[in-house]
């Protein structure tokens, strides 16, 4: 690969040539990246004002063409071909900052490969884009429109990120998430949903487990505003419930705050009973304090009469709670 320099300046053209061993004069197409290797020897050369920027394939054909300024950045009018001489990119930059730009752009991460991939229209994105892990695997594909997400775009996470979540696929409509987002284990199977409402979870939601080979429900229920409502419902294993929770959308006054509390019957099973056996149930209540920002920090607390079981169904004595608080 070459590059040739012209100082407008001082009027000289300087070239500089990359000769990898295993490159073809064919099918070597060095990345973008490389160009920069020649910002440490530009200011060697005491370079004032713009310098002109001129890279080749090893097959003569020009590669790309632009400006760098005094600090050594890309500035002013780029373009870049491929091997066969066609445009594949127009872009405007100034002080090493993309401005404007129509074509496909490539970035790279630092061992060679590819970063993120996609095409421009006047700066914007537009259409399919890809980004890969530093190994060559896909990491994000999605589609744009106007330069705000539009479409699907599906997330790989390698190593499985959290809760063993392996891909995420979710829908966008103008740069906002709204429509079912669902994710999925290794295996495919789907890890869980919830419906999306203006990139707020509002809607119903289920989560599944894969414990020892068992795959079964773990958790269900509705979100309101990212804030969970209503009753949810969490199992021990296939078909054994673990606990039934209410929750209650409280809104402090004269405040944006809003948060989804305990707030009505709770039960509780024991695990050994194989979800058959109660062993807790009562009611919780919220009681909103005078402070808005205390709203998230305040817990719900045991209020009326709780029943209380043992393993064998054993009635245990009543207690009753005043806000948290053992009156009887």
């Amino acid at each position: 690969m070459s590059f040739s320099v012209l100082n407008n300046a001082q009027n000289r053209k300087y070239s500089y040539f990359f000769l990898p061993p295993s490159a073809s004069s064919s099918s070597y197409n060095p990345p973008m990246r490389q160009l920069f290797l020649l910002v440490p020897l530009l200011l060697l050369l005491g370079c004032s004002g713009k310098t002109e920027v001129v890279t080749h394939y090893q097959n003569g054909m020009i590669q790309s063409k632009g400006y760098l300024d005094a600090d050594g950045k890309k500035t002013g009018d780029w373009r870049e071909w491929d091997i066969n001489g066609n445009i594949k990119l127009e872009a405007k930059w100034e002080g090493g900052k993309l401005l404007d730009a129509n074509g496909i752009v490539t970035y790279w991460h630092s061992n060679g490969q590819k970063h993120r991939e996609g095409a421009v229209e006047n700066g914007l994105r537009e259409g399919e884009w890809t980004e890969w892990f530093e190994d060559g695997r896909i990491r994000i594909t999605n589609r744009h429109r106007k330069g705000r997400k539009h479409g699907l775009e599906t997330q790989w996470y390698i190593p499985p990120g959290s809760k063993g979540i392996h891909k995420e696929v979710v829908p966008y409509q103008d740069g906002i998430i709204n429509g079912r987002v669902y994710a999925y284990f290794e295996n495919g199977f789907t890890h869980s949903w919830s419906d999306w409402v203006n990139n707020e979870m509002d809607g119903d939601s289920q989560e599944y487990a894969l414990i020892d080979g068992v795959y079964f429900l773990r958790e269900e229920g509705a979100y309101v505003e990212s804030n969970k409502d209503g009753r949810w419902t969490t199992w021990w294993s296939k078909g054994n419930k673990w606990k039934e929770e209410t929750y209650k959308i409280f809104r402090a006054p004269n405040s944006r705050v809003k948060v989804g509390k305990l707030h009505g019957i709770y039960t509780i099973w024991y695990i050994t009973s194989g979800g058959g056996q109660k062993s807790e149930e009562g009611e919780y209540v919220f009681l909103p304090p005078e402070k808005s920002y205390r709203y998230r920090s305040t817990t719900s607390k045991k209020h009326g009469v709780w029943h209380a079981w043992r393993p064998n169904g054993e009635r245990k004595p009543a207690i009753t709670y005043e806000y948290g608080n053992v009156i009887e």
